[in-house]
This record gives structure tokens, sequence and C-alpha cells, in this order.
């Protein structure tokens, strides 16, 4: 297209030669030339064809406003003509050139004043002609050779009509994304939507500023590090400020460098209002400069004129505010503990105002500030204020760099853990940044609260930095709700980092939120007060832009009217303004103003009724819709306004366009629309009706609780559960169908769950009860058989009790279990109750109650079970705990089954009360939880129950093994199933029983790790208990009591803390036994008397535990005191509460104690007492031998008392010297003391009084080294000489606060971080420490688990300092051990000289040898921990050692600890990088002799994968089974069809069962060949579980086809010798045979001749001749019977498997052998006593057996004539299962030598004997699973016995089959 001015069309501009002058990314300016005619014309066009649409937007733009434009200021485009592929603007060749061709160069100050005054101009016309041109740049700005200035490029510009927009109407788009690369650079802090403002004129005045400041110094004045990145020009043009001109540029006049300034200013109203007050002052500054070469100074603007009332931004006149702010958050920075301040004024004083200005002034040094609004509409969503402070800091790391929100990402994961989940509920907006936080570990419902405080204690940290503090800023705390008061108490109450300043702002002092504030800690209060009339006059000066002075009359009188208050001042002079009072006069210059009439104006004294007369003013839609947005809270969401009003967005924002211009409301960048003030908020709600409110809230309810609908489980926000239940609270009325409500009362139900979860009890009951009323609505379930109902009763209980509520609760409960419900609620209900009863100390009822529970799931328990029971179930699941079955464990499956999980949770709940009312009941319990952990599945309580039964078998069993193993698997058992809920829990029994096996220091660490993991995850209980265990070890480890006194302190403010008042009794209990010890009035016993009425709960119980640690400790002070009669009558009391502490260490205390209580006596025991005393000292002693580092020296003192009792002085002493000694070794000081006080008493009775004062005085400095003053200063008053006048050694316990040779710390720190291998940054580190310390000689020590060690020794020669590296024991000759183990366990220095004060230790072995010693023993520590320590002496100088080395060597050891943390790993480094190569060298040997092996072997190796089903073979494998080569896998299936038919089904039958069992596998098979051989396989594999749970078998196959050949040749081979055997033993016996043949036949020849003779008779005798028929044939039978017995013993015949009678057999084999036991006059006695006679097997065999036996007696005795020949043959049932058969002879015997060898193949005594027979015997009774042995008899002879199962599937070996 072609305007009609006649410009050259598209055709003809192709006539023209076209230059471009410049172009700015978008659009290009270019000149042309006619060829013909010389002609010119510019044209705009794309400056490149990627760009077309948005060139073509701007010059359409600038086209539709040619007819504003004129062309004395303006470039005005002529026509538009389609140019090329886009459209071009034409103008006339007037313009002159783009002022960015005189850039960067620097113009002289003359030239700028003119172009500054012609782009003045400029811009003042443009406004004037009612435009806003919005990209002024020097692109834009065109200077003519005149000197003329015009301004161009008007593609952004919009009328002001429409200007109050941010972005471009036709696009959308923010103007500076739309402008050219150069464009960032000048546009104003309006164009990047970081303000509140909207760009207008003064935005196109801020970019002339930007240009007129780089024609003035050749540089921009605001400058980003990458000019590409637009995110650093829109900081630098909102957050930077330039350097002024004059500073930059010393040529330049101050009065124009201000005037510059004043157009860069940041806030638009500082800046020029109008171009035509900016060219009032460059005329003035031109004249100046024309006139006289420079300009004077005057104040910019004074001409300018106003758009409007502008007030001023920022703080006014609250500096001392501000600076109390500041100080306090100083004192937090430097006491490094949490501070609250209190803010408080009434409404609209300005406190929101000021904590943003003081939020403000902490950002240049970095600190994270969270600012929080709580909501008078909103009370009832729990931490409201909290999420949205947070909300705040998660939105400006999302605006941070990519990296750095990584970064950001990971320390939140790193630092909430677990804890996420919980601290997304809490600040839901977390989840922008992590979404994925691991689940929170379940616990118990009453530390919800410990949880909530932890994850919001890590949270903090997360924002904090140990120099910089976090600061938590909680504005109008008088709406806050009940849950975040409590967490914000609690969040300054608590003593560990990090700190935290917490500032709240209420209307008064009064508020619900201070006075709790108040009561937790110290609060620093700043009120604010009213401006006054100065300060009202100096806002209005500011303002109105008149001097103060001027406006003294209309300050007083608008004080007046508004008290000073900030915010009813801004509000008055604003309608002041709308109603005509207040006008800006042009032609006067200024505001105008009439005083009369200002003073008869109507008006409020309130505040909140002054700002509903304004909101009167708005349009009726306007009010109710803002009334309806007050419902909703302070902001409410575009969505959630939109769905409740039923309008569209843009309806919305026409509908609150009036409100926004009044200033009522504004829009949030995040699309929020919220009032600017609370009052407003008030004022609008106001106006709304009661049913309008409960409509609205209904209607919202519904919209936010279909989001909860929508989402899932966990996925649901707590913050919008919270928002809809608390809406459809208000809108019960409204609610009618009882659908609806049934659906609304489910929610409430959710909610209450949700808030109990994050310990909003409070907010949780409100939920129970507005669920309740719902169903009560829903009317169809009116009791509790509902299972809703049920649930919300329940909820309500739980939150009754954690209120503390119990009566209510208990009451509700019980009710609750007489209801009907399904086993699993009934459950819940039950453990509420238990964990009521148990809280109330009422330890009889809960038992009772969890009994009554777990009687419904089928475990009957009874209150008080018998031993038996005990010992009964225990023997159950023993077997299954065994150490080869207790790994097993770990690959038991979580627990499925709900109601076993159930009845694990009710045993969990029922074993804390348990253990105080009964142990067998407490350790049944702990059996049953195991007994169901082993049969169904793994649970968390689990692993707590098989610690405490680790501590239980340790207590009644003495099995101290057993036990340690039970506790290290349980500890095992949480860190491999995350557990981490139940860590604190397992290792609490740990440390109680590990004191059995392990040094007391690993019982310690246990105790600390149980501590630090209770706090850290929320277990508050077992953190308590912890304390006490961790004093009690630590008094049984003879720590100084000082120490121990301090370790109490901190756990009384754990134990305080938690409000858990048993186990503050027990450490107040403690806390009296030292200082019991320590007092000047000791014995002190009755001081641990503590008021009855405290240690008993509400019903009476009192702690059985208490009990015994309370006459326990009353018996040992008496005891020191000497004392024992009334030590004994306590240690009676004690007695009868010992089973309350099982395992525990103070087990040994009572025992040592009574037994020196015994032994103390004046009169000589009772029997009684004497076998007390001797049961004690066997008790020691077994657990001296279980653990003799920890026991010996106990055992060794009252095995002394025992031999000096029994008149055993020697004896007595060496053990009393002993007893010193091991405990002097181990650091028993308490011990020591006692054993050389005993001594003293022993040796006096003797008579030997030196050694008496010797001993007397060492027990009295062992006394003083232990800390127990009350003792010494009794021994020293009984023994006055114990008082030494002279000087003492001297001792000093570093509190590291001296003076630091700077230069020598550098140099030693950089000494030792250049330094990285470990054996040269010792050395520099032993010789950095002598050098500097003067020392001669030094150790390096580490503590390792099994004790200290020296790692290096320095010494000091001639030859100068020598390092020896060196891995020896901690000696008593190479240090004073006093002084190490005082450095290590207080983590200070400790130093011996002679300036320091008196030596506790002065006795020390090591001292004493060397007495002009100075030495220094200086700790280690990393992470607070003591990893080792610094060792250093000179025993030239006394003094060698000031404290201002001291801190020297501090720092050194500090740097060290660390350095030699670093060079260790790298260290382990190499030496794993070593052993990994070795290792794969190894490898590839190993694969290659794996290979050769295989093939040698004929084995071949697989690898199952039961997942995949698929056979992984070797190489060898393949070629036995002649797979292909490279076949490296088969299927299973595939493996199987390889096999021999006959076989497969037996294989597949075994792979399965073994299989589905997670069984070893092992079977044989066959496998046919292709060639058609057989061949016999033997495989077997291993269960090999995956780490994915997977199952996986690994194992070989071993071609055994020639072995099965040669074990069958053997078979034949042995079945032939038994054959020959068993012919050679019958040919020994053939006189015998022949006889018992003889004798038949005989017979038969004479009964045929009687026969014979009877028939030839004349009457033939028939009966006669019968007879001896009968005989011959009697006889015939007989000797066949005989020559078949013969044949069966020598025939080669297969075994036959069958019952056989032994003794049939023996009578057998006697018939046999009967002739020759009659030729050699032997006797034969029988004695066949078995009744069952009968095994299993082949007769054959077992007859040979007997057969070998008897032969053997009978040549044994043939040579013995001087006594009776007797065989004994005997048989016995052995057990009941088994028959022994035993012959014995009265012959030569055998030697015990010959026991074995007799058995043994080719042994023989005889002279012709073959040595096989007792071998082949061996190996049949062996087939025959039993045993046969051989035994001397004395005084002659031998027996022999061999003992077969009565039943069983025997199998022969000589002749088996396989």
């Amino acid at each position: 297209m072609t305007d009609t001015i006649g410009q050259p069309d598209a055709f003809a501009l192709c006539d023209y030669r076209f230059e471009t002058i410049h172009q700015d990314g978008i659009v290009a300016f270019s000149r042309g030339i006619h060829a013909s005619t010389g002609e010119t014309v510019v044209i705009a066009q794309a400056a490149s064809s990627q760009v077309e649409s948005d060139a073509a937007h701007r010059i359409r733009n600038e086209y539709a406003l040619r007819a504003l434009l004129r062309d004395d200021w303006a470039l005005v485009p002529r026509g538009i003509s389609h140019y090329r592929s886009g459209i071009a603007s034409l103008y006339d060749d007037r313009c002159g050139d783009p002022l960015v061709t005189l850039l960067p160069g620097r113009q002289p100050v003359g030239r700028v004043l003119g172009i500054a005054l012609g782009a003045t101009a400029a811009l003042r016309s443009t406004h004037e002609s009612g435009l806003i041109h919005r990209a002024v740049t020097p692109f834009s700005l065109f200077v003519d050779a005149a000197g003329h200035c015009r301004i161009g490029n008007f593609g952004f510009a919009v009328r002001q009509s429409g200007g109050n927009s941010h972005h471009d109407g036709s696009h959308g788009w923010p103007a500076a994304m739309m402008m050219g690369s150069e464009a960032p650079a000048y546009m104003s802090p309006e164009h990047t939507g970081r303000t509140r403002h909207a760009i207008d004129a003064r935005s196109d005045l801020y970019s002339l500023g930007v240009i007129l400041y780089q024609l003035l110094s050749g540089q921009l004045p605001l400058a980003a590090r990458n000019p590409g990145d637009l995110a650093e020009w829109i900081h630098s043009h909102v957050a930077s400020a330039p350097v002024p001109l004059h500073k930059l540029v010393p040529e330049i006049p101050e009065a124009l460098s201000r005037i510059v300034l004043k157009l860069l200013d940041k806030n638009p109203s500082r800046r020029y209002q109008s171009a035509a007050g900016l060219e009032v002052d460059l005329r003035r500054c031109m004249a100046a400069w024309q006139e006289t070469g420079d300009i004077a100074p005057f104040e910019p603007g004074e001409r300018d004129q106003p758009a409007g009332l502008d007030l001023p931004d920022g703080l006014i006149a609250r500096d001392g505010a501000l600076h109390q702010l500041s100080a306090a958050f100083g004192r937090v920075t430097t006491a490094k503990c949490s501070t609250a301040v209190a803010l408080t004024g009434p409404s609209g004083i300005g406190k929101s105002a000021l904590m943003h200005a003081f939020a403000k002034s902490l950002r240049p040094q970095r600190v994270w500030c969270a600012i929080g609004k709580a909501d008078q509409f909103r009370q009832d969503v729990p931490y409201a204020p909290i999420a949205e402070a947070f909300q705040g800091l998660v939105h400006q790391i999302l605006g941070l760099p990519e990296e750095e929100v990584r970064a950001w990402q990971v320390r939140l994961m790193q630092g909430l853990g677990a804890h996420g989940e919980l601290a997304c509920s809490i600040a839901p907006a977390l989840r922008l940044l992590v979404d994925d936080f691991p689940p929170l570990p379940a616990s118990e419902a009453a530390d919800a609260d410990v949880h909530v405080d932890i994850a919001m204690r890590q949270l903090v940290s997360a924002f904090s930095r140990p120099d910089c503090p976090f600061v938590l800023l909680i504005d109008d705390c008088q709406w806050l709700d009940a849950p975040s008061r409590h967490l914000l108490a609690r969040l300054v109450r608590h003593p560990a980092p990090p700190p935290l300043l917490l500032v709240c702002s209420t209307r008064t002092a009064g508020a619900d939120a201070l006075i709790r504030l108040r009561q937790s800690v110290p609060v620093h209060d700043v009120v604010l007060d009213g401006f006054s009339e100065a300060t009202v006059a100096n806002l209005l000066a500011e303002t109105l832009r008149t001097p103060a002075r001027a406006l003294l009359p209309l300050a007083r009188l608008v004080h007046d009217k508004t008290l000073g208050n900030p915010f009813f001042v801004i509000q008055f002079l604003t309608t002041l303004v709308d109603d005509r009072l207040l006008v800006y006069s042009s032609d006067a210059d200024g505001w105008q103003y009439d005083l009369a009439r200002i003073a008869q104006h109507a008006h409020t004294d309130n505040v909140a009724a002054l700002v509903l007369q304004r909101l009167g003013r708005l349009p009726d839609p306007t009010r109710r819709l803002l009334g309806g947005m007050a419902c909703l809270g302070r902001r409410a969401e575009m969505s959630l306004l939109c769905g409740t009003f039923g309008i569209s967005e843009r309806a919305l924002h026409a509908r609150l366009a009036p409100a926004r211009a009044a200033g009522v409301v504004l829009l949030a960048q995040d699309g929020a629309y919220a009032f600017v003030h609370d009052r407003v908020q008030e004022a609008a709600h106001a106006g709304l009706a009661a049913d309008d409110h409960a409509d609205i809230c209904l209607r919202a309810g519904r919209l936010l609780a279909a989001r909860v609908r929508d989402d899932v489980g966990d996925e649901v926000r707590d913050d919008v559960l919270f928002r809809a239940s608390g809406l459809l609270a208000q809108a019960q009325a409204l609610v009618t169908t009882p659908e609806e409500a049934l659906d609304v009362a489910w929610l409430f139900h959710t909610a209450a769950l949700r808030a109990r979860r994050a310990a909003a009890y409070g907010a949780a009951l409100g939920y129970v009860e507005s669920g309740m009323a719902f169903m009560r609505k829903a009317a169809t379930h009116p009791d509790a058989s509902h299972p809703l109902q049920f649930a919300l009763l329940e909820q309500q209980a739980t939150c009754w009790f954690q209120l503390g509520r119990l009566d209510d609760a208990l009451t509700l409960a019980t009710r609750l279990i007489r209801q009907p419900a399904d086993l699993l609620q009934q459950a819940s209900v039950y453990r509420l109750k238990i964990e009521m009863h148990t809280r109330r100390s009422e330890n009889t009822l809960a038992v009772e109650t969890a009994i009554a529970s777990l009687r419904p799931m089928g475990i009957v328990l009874s209150p008080h079970p018998s031993a038996a029971a005990c010992d009964a179930l225990y023997d159950t699941i023993r077997p299954l705990l065994a150490a080869d079955k207790l790994p097993e464990m770990f690959m038991l499956a979580q627990v499925r089954d709900a109601e076993t999980e159930a009845a694990m949770s009710l045993l969990s709940a029922l074993l804390v009360p348990a253990s105080f009312t009964d142990e067998n009941l407490a350790f049944l319990g702990h059996c049953e939880m195991l007994r169901l952990t082993l049969a169904h599945g793994m649970a968390a309580p689990s692993t707590a129950s098989l610690a405490w039964l680790g501590v239980m078998v340790c207590h009644r069993y003495s099995a101290f093994a057993d036990g340690f193993r039970y506790g290290e698997m349980a500890r095992r058992l949480v860190t491999h199933h995350g557990y981490t809920a139940y860590e604190a829990r397992t290792l609490l029994p740990l440390d109680q029983l590990s004191v059995w096996t392990q040094p007391l220091s690993y019982s310690i660490e246990c105790a600390r790790a149980g501590l630090a993991a209770g706090i850290a995850h929320g277990d508050l209980t077992t953190a308590c208990y912890e304390c006490c265990h961790i004093v009690a070890t630590m008094m049984v480890r003879g720590d100084r009591l000082d120490e121990i006194r301090a370790e109490i302190g901190r756990g009384l403010e754990v134990v305080r803390r938690a409000g858990f008042h048993d186990v503050e009794l027990i450490l107040l209990l403690q806390q009296r036994y030292i200082d019991g010890l320590r007092t000047t009035e000791f014995p002190a016993g009755e001081a641990l008397a503590l008021d009855a009425d405290a240690t008993h709960g509400a019903a009476g119980e009192r702690l059985s535990t208490f009990e015994f640690w309370h006459w326990l400790y009353r018996a040992t002070i008496l005891l020191l005191a000497d004392q024992p009669e009334l030590a004994a009558q306590c240690l009676d009391r004690a007695a009868g509460f010992a089973w309350s502490a099982p395992a525990h260490i103070h087990q040994l205390d009572f025992h040592l104690c009574r037994a020196l209580t015994i032994a103390a006596m004046p009169d000589a025991p009772d029997p009684a007492a004497w076998q007390t005393l001797r049961a004690d000292a066997r008790q020691i002693r077994a657990w001296a031998d279980a653990n003799p580092a920890m026991f010996t020296d106990k055992a060794l003192l009252v095995e002394a008392e025992l031999a000096r009792l029994e008149g055993d002085a020697l004896g007595a002493m060496s053990r009393y010297e002993a007893a010193i000694a091991q405990a002097t070794a181990q650091g028993f000081v308490q011990i020591a003391a006692m054993a050389y006080e005993r001594a003293a008493g022993h040796c006096a009775t003797l008579g030997l009084a030196s050694a008496a004062k010797a001993h007397r005085r060492a027990a009295r400095d062992h006394y003083l080294r232990w800390g127990a003053t009350g003792k010494v200063g009794q021994m020293e008053a009984r023994h006055p000489d114990l008082v030494d006048a002279g000087t003492l050694r001297t001792w000093y316990l570093g509190d590291g606060r001296q003076s630091v040779d700077a230069e020598s710390v550098i140099k030693a720190s950089r000494a030792l971080t250049e330094e990285i291998r470990l054996d040269r940054l010792i050395d520099k580190l032993m010789t950095i420490a002598l050098e500097y310390a003067t020392a001669q000689r030094g150790l390096l020590i580490r503590i390792q688990p099994e004790g200290p060690l020296v790692e290096a020794c320095a010494d000091t020669s001639a030859e100068g300092i020598r390092v020896h590296l060196v891995q020896d024991r901690l000696a008593a000759d190479a240090l004073p051990l006093s002084m190490f183990h005082t450095a290590i366990r207080s983590g200070q220095v400790a130093m011996v000289g002679a300036a320091q004060s008196a030596n506790p230790s002065a006795m020390d072995p090591y001292l004493l040898a060397h007495p002009e010693c100075s030495a220094i023993c200086i700790p280690m520590l990393r992470h607070n921990e003591v990893i080792g320590a610094l060792y250093l002496e000179n025993r030239l100088v006394r003094d060698a050692f000031t404290l201002d080395q001291t801190r020297l060597l501090e720092l050194i050891a500090a740097q060290a600890a660390i350095s030699l943390r670093t060079a260790r790993l790298y260290d382990d480094l190499l030496t794993e990088n070593e052993r990994r190569k070795n290792v794969e060298r190894e490898l590839r040997a190993s694969e290659a002799s794996l290979v050769m092996g295989e093939r040698v072997s004929h084995t071949g190796s697989w690898r199952w994968d039961l997942r995949q089903d698929r056979f992984y073979c070797s190489e060898e494998l393949r070629r036995i089974f002649e797979l292909d080569p490279a076949q490296c896998e088969i299927a299973f299936e595939d493996f199987v069809a390889r096999m021999h038919p006959e076989d497969r089904a037996a294989v597949r039958k075994v792979v399965a069962t073994h299989v589905e069992q997670w069984l070893p596998i092992r079977v044989e098979h066959r496998i046919i060949r292709t060639d058609g051989s057989i061949r016999h396989l033997a495989a077997v594999g291993e269960p090999l579980p995956a780490e994915d749970g997977t199952l996986e078998y690994v194992g070989t196959v071993t071609d055994i086809t020639t072995r099965r050949e040669a074990e069958d040749a053997v078979r034949s081979a042995q079945a032939d010798l038994a054959r020959v055997t068993r012919a050679t033993t019958v040919g020994q016996l053939t006189a015998s045979i022949a006889h018992e043949i003889n004798q038949p036949l005989m017979s038969i020849v004479s009964n045929a001749g009687a026969g014979l003779r009877w028939l030839t008779r004349p009457t033939p005798d028939i009966a006669n001749a019968r007879e001896s028929l009968e005989a011959i044939a009697s006889d015939g039978q007989r000797a066949g019977d005989m020559i078949r017995s013969l044949q069966s013993l020598t025939r080669n015949t297969a075994p036959v498997l069958a019952p056989v009678d032994l003794h049939e057999a023996v009578r057998h084999i006697l018939v046999i052998s009967r002739s020759e036991i009659e030729r050699r006059h032997i006797a034969v006695k029988l004695a066949l006593h078995a009744e069952h006679p009968t095994v299993f097997g082949d007769g054959i065999q077992l007859q040979q057996v007997i057969l070998n036996l008897v032969v053997n007696a009978l040549e044994a005795m043939s040579e013995e004539n001087d006594r009776p020949r007797v065989m004994h043959i005997v048989t016995r049932i052995v057990d009941g299962t088994a028959l022994e058969l035993s012959v014995a002879d009265t012959g030569v015997g055998i030697g015990g030598n010959q026991l074995e060898q007799v058995f043994q193949p080719f042994y023989t005594t005889k002279a012709n004997g073959m040595g096989m027979g007792l071998a082949i015997c061996r190996s049949i009774i062996e087939g025959h699973k039993g045993q046969l042995r051989a035994a001397p008899l004395v005084p002659y002879g031998s027996m022999f016995a061999f003992t077969i199962p009565i039943h069983g599937g025997a199998a022969p070996v000589a002749e088996s089959t396989s």
C-alpha cells in the first residue's frame, strides 16, 4: 500500500540505492538516493527476515499515530509501502542522523546541553500530544546538521489514556522484550515489571537520563557483566545506583550531574514529573554555561509540576526503631542464641513498613529474611503465616540461575532429609524446589510436635550461616493461629543452633502470641507511636513539594485529625484530594488548600470508618466483590475468585479496576489479588451481610474441596485442605443434603489427621468437632457404629490426649472400646488408652489394657507370667536367633498382615509399662514380638524388641555374647530397613548391654549416638533415657565428678524441654549423688531423698528404676563414709528393685557395693552374709571372665577383701596391688582409690604404718582426681598427716582464651594444608609442634575403638628433631595417663608446670618418675569429637609451656586434625588403588586358572537368573553339554532337555522344591552325547540374593563319569573282598563245620542200617522202620540247613534289605561255631536283653560281622591257659532308638594305641591274617548308620561292640549301589 501524499510506491523504491543509517536489531533505517534524480528518502524496514512480524507491528503502530505527530519535533511517516518481503515506512530526508552515531565518545557539555534541550522539547511535545514513547534510546533521537532534535521510532508508543498498563496491548509482551538488542540499557525500572509503577511519561524521562549520562561521560550509568543477559539489566535498573557524573568526570558541573541523577531516580515520584520541568532547568543550565562556562548549584525540579499526589515511598521517621531491630540482629549474630522482638503499635502505625525496611537493610549482608502476615479471616488454617513467609524465600530462590537453584535443591534435600515431607506440610512452597522428599519415619503421634520442631529447625538451618542467622518476620501476630504461636515459641526457646531472630508485630502488647512468647524467652519490645507534628510537616513537605515551615498550620490540622497515624494521614490526604480540598495550581506553581474548609470537613476519628467511607465511593459491583474477597482472606488467587463469583478473568479485572485505581487492592506478580492493608480488608468485610458471607464460604469451600478430591493421597497440599475445611466450617448451615454432609465430614477427618501430623492439635480438634457436626447433619448414623463416626471420636480422644485433657480422653477411649467396631479400630483405641495410662504413670492399668487388647488377636498373656513360661517361649525362638541363623533376619519381608501389625504395635506399647511392673512379662513380650516377626515378617518395633531381648538374656542367662549379638543385629536391621524412628530405641538397649562385653567407651558412644538420634528423629523419650545412661556409664568409668555434673546439666536441659518428669527425677538423683560426694558436709546420704510426692505419679506408682538407683546411691555414699551398717540397710531396699534394671551397669555397682559393705562390717560376717559375699565375688569374677578390661579390677578388689576376711594377709595384699594396677591401667580412678583405702586399712591392721600411710595418701590423691572433695575432706579430717604443706605439682585445664601468634599460626596452617602424604604430614606436624612449643619430646596419639594408639614419636637431639612413625599401644611409661584421660574426656588442654593451680593428679607415676617435667596434652577435635591428642613435654625447663603457646597449639592441633583426616583418606585411597590393582591382577590370574582348572577337572560353572530364566554357562560347561561355543546362555528347559529322559522329572522336582525354599541344590543326572555315550554329571547350586531383592543361583556341573566307573569298580572289589573274607572266616571253622555235618551223616547211616534191619525181619517192623526213616529225614534236613547257611555266607549275592532278628543271627553263628567253641574249651555266656532285637538291614552282612567278632574272640583266647576262657555276647537298647551288640573275651586284649589301628585296612596281629576283617565290618556297620568300636577290658580281655538303629533305611556299604 502507499499513502496518498505521492511518495514512491513499492515499484519506484527499486530505483533507489539504499544505505543503512542504523538498525537496532528489529527496525533498520536506510537512506535511499534515486539513481537518476538524486532525490533522497529515508525508510524504516525490518532488520532481518526473522523479525518481520515485530518490525511490521512497530511500523503499523507508528503509522496509526501519525496524526498526533508534528514535523518540528518528530519523524512523521509519510506512508508505508510493501518492500521486498515486508513493509517499509517512508520519511522525508530531513531527520538528520540518529544520536547513536555520537556514541560512545564523550561529548562537550555545551553540545550535550543543546541536544538535551532539543530532546526534552521533543518529549514535551510528545507527552502534550497525549503519547508515551516507551522506547527512548539513542536510536530514537535524531539530530540534524543545525542541531535540531527530533524523536522517532514510535512503534511502542501508546496514548496516555491507555498508558497505565505495563504491557503493549497488541502483543501482551513487556516493552523491553520487544526492543532491540541495545534497548535494555535504556529501559526504566518500570519497564522491568519489578516495581509497582506503570510505564508513564516519567519512564521516558528516565531513558533520556541514561542517554544524557552516556553523552556526558562516554559510558552507561549502569552496567551488566553480560550485556546479553536481560536479567542483569533488570537488576541494574532496579537495584544499582549510578556514580554521580561530577565524580566520574570532574569537568561536569555538579548542578548538571544532579539533574541527570534526578532523571535516573528509581522512584518515579522523585524524578522530574514532566518534560516541561526538566526543560526549565536545562535552559537555566544552558544560560549559565554560555555566560560563565559554569553552572551554579541549584535544587533540580523546583519548577516541575507533579502528576498527582505522589506520596513518598520508604520509611519515614522510624530510624530509631530500625536501629533497635538492627541491634537485635547484631546480638543474635554475636551471641549465637535466638532472640525475639515485639513490634507493637496500633493499626496503620507503620509496623509492616518498618519490617520491610528492616528486611531491605539486611539484603546487602546476604541475610535470608522471610516475611509472613497473619490473616484475621484465616486463623483456622495452621501455619498459614509461616507458609507465606517461606513461600517468599522459595520464590527468591526460583529466580536464581539454574546452577544455584540446583544447589539449593541439594541443600534442602540434605538438610531436611526425612523431615522434608513434614516441612512441606507446613511450608508447601518447598515442593516447588524439591518434590520427592523421603517419607517421614513412622512414630508415635504424641511426638508430632517434636518432629515439627526438628523439621523447622532444619529448615531454618538451611537458610542460616554460622555468621549470619535467619530472620523471620511475622506481621499481625494478634491473628496468629495457635499452632504457629506454639511453634514460634519453641523455635526461639530452643538453645541449639541455628540462632533465629524472630520479629513479631501486634496491635497491642497483650496479644496471645506475645504472652506465650514472653513465657518462654525474654522479648525485646519496640513500641511505635504516631508521627509528631514535625514529622507530619516533613511528610507534607515531601508530598506537596513545599517547604515544611510553610506547611506547619496544615500539618497541625492533619495531626489533630489523624493523631499522627501514618496510614490515617495518607488516607486523609487522599480524601482531601478526592474532595478537591487539596489541588495543584499551575499558575501558583504548587499545591493549594484552604485550611478553613479542611477544618470544617466531616471526618471520622476511626480508621476503619474512614476506609469504609472511601470504599463507599466505589461502584456497587466492586464493593460487593471486595466484601466477598475479604471472606477468602487477605489475598486470593485468580482462579478461586473467578470460580467463587462465577465470572471470567477479564470480567474480574474490569470489576476490580476501580479498586486498583483507588489504591484499595493490588494485583500481585503471581496473579493473586491482595488488599493493601488489613484495615481495608476489615472495612470491605464490614459491608457484607452474614448470609452472603456463608454463601461465599460455601462456594469457595466446595471449589477447594474439589481440588482436594482430585489430588491423590499425600499429594494433597495441607494448606488447600485446611483452607477448604475452614471455609466449609463457616457454611455449615447451608449444607443440607446428607450425601454432601457425609463427604464434608470425611474432609474434616482428613484435615484432622494432617493437622495432628503437623502438631496443630487445637486445629485438629476443631476439625473433628466440625466433622461430627456434619455427621449429625447426615443423620444416618448418629451413634459410633459408623466407621467415620468412630474414627472422628477416636481422633477427638487423641486430640484431647495430646492437648493434656487426659481424663476426658481416657473416658472417651473407654467408651469407644465398648462400641462395636472391627478389630483394627479397636486395636487403635486400645493403643491410645495404653499410652494414656503410661503417660499418667499408671503402669499396672497400662499392662491390664494391653493384655486385654491382645486377647482378641489370639495372644494370651498373664500380668505376672512364670519364669518357666518365659523360658519355654524363648526356647522356641532361640534356635532361629543362633549365630548362623540370625543374619537370615535381613531376608525377612516386611509384615503385610494388618492384624499382625496391629498386634506388634500393641506389644510395643505394652513393653514400656511392663518393664516397670514385672520383668517376666517384659521378657515374654519381647519374645512374643520376635515370634511374630519370625513368623510373619519384619516391622520397625521388632528391632527394638530384638535389642531389648539382648538385654534380657544378658540378665537372665548371663548370655552376654548372645545379648550383644542381638543388640548389634537390631542396630544393623534399623540401618538396613531405614527405620530411622527406631534408631535411638535400638541404641538404648545396645549401650546398656554392651558394657558386659565391650569397653565403656563403646557404651558411651552408643548412648551419645542414641541421644543424637532421638533428638534428630523426634524420639525424645528415648533421648531422655540416654541422658541418664550416659551419666551412669560415666560414673562407672571413673570420669571426673565435675564433668559428670556438667553432663547432668546438659541432660536436664533435654529432659525438661521434653517434659519427662520421671527421667528428670533420676537425673536430679544423680546430681545429688555427685554433689554428695563433693560436699563439705560429707557424708550426705540423706540429701538424696527427694520430695516423696515429686517421685510419685498420678496413681501413686513410684518408678522402680528410680527406687533401685536411689537406694544404691545412698548405699554408695554411706559405704564411702565408713558407715557400712546404714549402707547395708539401703542395699536391702535396693535389692527388691534390682529386677527393674536388667543388665544395667549399675548391677555391677550393686554387687560390688554389697560385697564391699559386707566386708567392711565391724563384726565377722554370719553364714548368710558369707554366702552373699561369695556369690557376689563369683558374679563379678564371671563378668571379669567375659570382659577382663572392664571388671578385673573390681573382681580383684572383692577377692582381696575375701582373702583378708579369711586370714590370708599376703594374698589379700597382693590382690589389692593387682586391683590397683588394673584399675590404674584402665583409668578407673575411683576403684583405685577404694583399693588404696582398703589396702591402707589392711596395712594398719597388720601394723605396717608406713605402708598404710602411703596407701592412704594414694587413696586421697585418687579421690581428689576423681573429684570427690567431700570424701577427701573426710579423710584429711581423720588423718591430718595427709595434708602436705609443701608445694604440689601444678595443673592447668586450659580454656583457650590466650593470645596467639598469628604469623606462626599462618605458617603452621600453610605447612599442614600443603602436605597430603600421611607420613610427611605427620613429620611436619611433629616438627612444627616441637619447634613452636620448645618441647623436647612429643607423641601423636590416635583414638581408635580398641584403644589409644601412638602413631608417631618425636625427640630432640643434637642433630635436630627426629620423628619416628610407630604403632604402639599407650603405656604408663610413655606419658602421664592422668593428663591424657583428662584432656580426652574434657576436650580441653591439660598442662603441668610450676605456675598453674594445684594438681589433683600429683601422684601420677610418670610425673613422680620425672619431677622436673613440664608437659602439655592438646586434644585434637573434629566436629566436636576427640579423634586424638598431641602430647609434648620438656624435662629441662619446668615452665616450658606458656599460656600464649596453648592457644597456638590448640589451633595447630585443630588444623592438624583436619589435615590428618584428609591425609588418611588420601593414604587409604592410595592403598585402596594398590589393593584394587592387585585384586584385578589376581582376578585375571584367577580367571585364567579357573578356565584351566575347569578344563582339567571337567567342571563347568553356571549362573541362573530366575527372573529372566536364563542360564549363563562357562566354556567348559558348554563343552560338556555339547552346546554351541558362542551360546553363552540358555533357558532352564533347554538345559533340562539335554538330560537323560529318565532323570528329567526327578531333576525338575528337586530344583523346584529347593528354589521355592531358597535352599542349596545338589543333584546327579545323566546326559546322552551325540555319539550315544552316556555321561554322569553332578550339579551343585547355591542361592545368591541380588541387591534388588531377586534371587539367582550360581553353581558348577562336574563330569563324574570316570569317578562313577571307578566307584563301581571299587564296590565290586569290595564285594569280592567281603566274600573272600567270609570264606576265609568260614574256612577257619572247617573242623567245627565238618563235625556239625558229620554228626547228621553218621546218624543217617546208623538209622538207615537200623531201618533195614527192621524191614528184613520176618515180620517187618513198620513202625520202627518209620521212626528210622523219619530220623533220616530230620538229619538230612539238618545237614542241608548247615550247607545252605554256609552257601549264603560264601555266595556272591546282592544285598537284601529286610528286618533282621539279631538274636536269631547270634544263635545261628553259635551253631556254626559250636564245635570250635567246644574244642577250644570256651564258655559262652549270652545276655540277649534287648526287648526289640529287630533291625533293618542285610542279614548276610550282619551275620558276617557277628561271625568275624566271634572268631576273633575265639582266637584271642586260644593261647590263654591261666584263666577261664569266657566269651560274653550281650545285646541292649540304647536311648530307645538303637540296638547295641557286644562280644567280649578274656583273651590277651588290645593296647590303647591299637584301638583305632585295628580298624585300618591291612592291619593285623595274626601271623597269617590279611587285616581286612574288621575294616570290612566297620564299613558294613557304618553303612547301616551305626558305629563299631573296640575297648580294652580290665584286668584282661577286650570288647567289640556295634550299635545300629532299630528303625531306619540303612544302606549296606560294602556292596551298595547308587
